[in-house]
């Protein structure tokens, strides 16, 4: 009687154990699904890169920005999707698909514009506040400093040779030359 004791300990034991392992070997599987690094261009239809494009994982808040000449490098989940987007441009979404290279085609945007704004870029409708523009023309009339056409935008000051620009009250030492 003994004997039938420690047999049927056994096979409880080896159940046990079976379902264990099967119960780690999923967990593996599961967190087998590492990141890999993908880069990449963004381009325009010219085939001219594009500088300062926003590269966003979908649903996740890991971002990058091209370089200057367009380049990008990211972690992404080998399952994930990319979201590139620039001021201008159609934003374009890409699943990654275990590739490591992804060179992107933005198309121009025609719909409406955007306006550039001290935090962000936003539709032209959706802006609550005023709106300043200083067009090009306006910058070739200051051949020295170009940045003392700033001062005709509500709000901006340009103060001094290595100007110091006031927003409202408060002041910045901006060197633009560097």
């Amino acid at each position: 009687m003994g004997r039938n004791i420690f047999k049927y300990l056994k096979i409880i034991l080896m159940k046990k154990l079976t379902l264990l392992f099967c119960f780690l070997l999923s967990l593996a599987t599961l967190f087998a699904q590492s990141n890999i690094t993908v880069s990449g261009v963004v381009t325009d239809k010219a085939k001219k890169t594009i500088p300062g494009a926003s590269i966003v994982v979908k649903k996740t808040r890991i971002n990058t920005v091209t370089d200057n000449d367009g380049r990008y490098t990211i972690q992404v989940p080998a399952d994930g999707k990319l979201v590139f987007s620039s001021p201008g441009y159609k934003s374009q979404k890409i699943a990654v698909k275990n590739h490591s290279t992804v060179d992107v085609l933005l198309e121009e945007s025609t719909n409406s514009e955007t306006v550039v704004v001290g935090y962000g870029v936003q539709k032209k409708e959706a802006v609550t506040g005023a709106i300043a523009q200083v067009k090009g023309k306006d910058i070739k009339r200051f051949p020295v400093n170009p940045i003392n056409s700033l001062n005709q935008v509500t709000g901006v000051q340009v103060i001094g040779q290595s100007p110091a620009l006031s927003f409202y009250g408060s002041s910045s030492n901006i060197d633009y030359y560097k």
